[in-house]
């Protein structure tokens, strides 16, 4: 929790300098390389994991504190899983392992401009707060290994990536984003092993004009 009220307190601070926000939104896929799997029994044998690219949905806030240089954050939902083929000496079964979060990132974003698109360089570190843990499959296992008890509440990381902007209309800008995310925080242990959430996102959004910057012009006096 202490680490949204810093957020919070850090993005009201901001939005009161004498700067150009926007905000808009993203809607991508989220494709987890972390090897996520729930504790199966003893007898289970995890044969091979398939990467499955899920949804990610991000209400991004830009801060131009400068020109081509920006300060940037939002609140993020973020689905991440993979599907495991799983053998015993009785059968083989696929099961499907998913956790949610809701994620803050923060960073900064680095402008290079074009003549019909800019290219900018982004990066930075995020919060999030798993929301819910499930599983879909016929192989039994532990209850307890399904649920929130054996994972941590919060993941904090770092992220790098970039995104491709057009302008529009009425300043309006069209995106296409690419972003790797890098866990920091073993949110959980099975088999003896840490879980450390690694994941590659792929987004397309819009962002708006919110607030524009002031401009003062001084008169001269005569």
């Amino acid at each position: 929790m202490k680490y949204f009220l810093f957020i919070m307190v850090l993005l009201v601070h901001l939005a009161r300098l004498d700067a150009q926000v926007r905000i808009g939104f993203q809607v991508g896929v989220n494709d987890s390389k972390a090897f996520l799997h729930f504790n199966e029994a003893p007898n289970v044998f995890v044969q091979s994991r398939y990467p499955v690219p899920l949804l990610s949905l991000f209400v991004p806030v830009e801060l131009e504190l400068k020109p081509h240089f920006s300060f940037i954050s939002g609140l993020q939902y973020v689905e991440a899983g993979n599907n495991l083929l799983l053998k015993t000496d009785m059968f083989t079964n696929i099961v499907s392992n998913r956790v949610q979060f809701l994620k803050v990132p923060v960073g900064v974003k680095l402008e290079l401009d074009l003549k019909l698109f800019s290219l900018n360089g982004l990066g930075g570190g995020y919060v999030s707060k798993i929301v819910g843990v499930r599983q879909n499959g016929d192989v039994e296992i532990d209850a307890p290994t399904l649920g929130r008890p054996n994972f941590t509440n919060f993941d904090v990381g770092i992220w790098a990536g970039c995104s491709i902007e057009r302008l529009l209309a009425n300043s309006i800008k069209m995106h296409l984003t690419f972003r790797r995310n890098i866990g920091l925080k073993n949110i959980s242990k099975s088999r003896g092993e840490g879980l450390f959430m690694d994941s590659t996102e792929t987004a397309l959004g819009l962002i708006f004009p919110f607030k524009k910057k002031t401009v003062v012009i001084k008169k001269a006096r005569i």
